[in-house]
């Protein structure tokens, strides 16, 4: 039986249980529907952690938030509607492990100011050296933090972007899009 196949199947009982569970202050709950729910859910976090490099513990919260959102009336709706509910499901999944990553981003707390980090001493002969340094701590000041920790991760400490995309949960190749980015916009904050 196919993803798609299943969640059909599923899909009757989950919403009769929620159905019951609205209407009545005393009911018999269809654990079994949402058991075989998070038995699909984790089908498709194993699809996810291919694509993703996600962590047990990731895949975990993922299953987890998706399990919350599918106990509400008009995300069951739209699952109903969806041409593939399968696909829908992964649609969600993935992007709550996006939302997982970007949350983690957000929360790292940078490890030194990047003005001691571009600390450098500099001769009288070397005034435009000085004024380029100034204008990187200027630059570097207007990027959001989650940026300048990619670039920290990079550049300071040497790591690779497949390693980057380890630490902060997000494939390959969104990591190196990002970077790019992050490096446009440091160029043009520096006015080049």
């Amino acid at each position: 039986m196919t993803l798609d196949a299943a969640w059909k199947e599923l899909l009757p009982r989950l919403e009769a249980e929620l159905s019951a569970r609205q209407s009545a202050c005393f009911y018999q709950g269809d654990d079994e529907a949402w058991i075989a729910a998070e038995r699909l859910l984790r089908m498709s976090a194993r699809l996810l952690r291919a694509l993703y490099r996600a962590t047990p513990e990731d895949r975990d919260d993922v299953v987890q938030e998706t399990i919350l959102k599918l106990q509400s009336p008009r995300i069951m709706q739209r699952l109903r509607a969806a041409g593939s509910p399968a696909g829908y499901v992964l649609v969600m999944m993935r992007n709550a492990l996006t939302d997982l990553a970007k949350r983690r981003l957000r929360e790292i707390q940078p490890e030194e100011p990047f003005e001691e980090m571009i600390a450098v001493e500099v001769s009288e002969e070397e005034g435009q050296k000085a004024e380029d340094i100034e204008r990187m701590k200027e630059a570097l000041k207007s990027l959001r933090p989650e940026d300048r920790y990619l670039l920290r991760m990079r550049f300071w400490k040497g790591m690779r972007v497949e390693e980057i995309s380890e630490v902060i949960g997000v494939s390959y190749s969104a990591t190196a899009v990002r970077l790019f980015r992050t490096l446009s916009r440091l160029r043009q904050a520096m006015g080049r």
